[in-house]
């Protein structure tokens, strides 16, 4: 799996993002449940699902 690009995290802020393996955003929404709606009509690919944080966000990292 490719890393965060810049521009995509400024292009989808706020917004749950499908990424496939080759980096590409193949879906995105603001609500997890309609971007999953959205993937359950695709044919079956890998993606891994992410939430691009707005800008003024704070981000927690660690383990709970």
């Amino acid at each position: 799996m490719v890393g965060m690009d810049r521009t995509l995290v400024e292009r989808y802020r706020n917004q749950w993002v499908a990424i496939g393996d080759d980096g590409d955003v193949v879906a995105h929404d603001l609500s997890y449940e309609k971007l999953t709606a959205m993937l359950s009509t695709m044919p079956p690919i890998r993606v891994l699902v992410r939430r691009i944080p707005a800008v003024d966000e704070p981000l927690f990292v660690g383990v709970w």
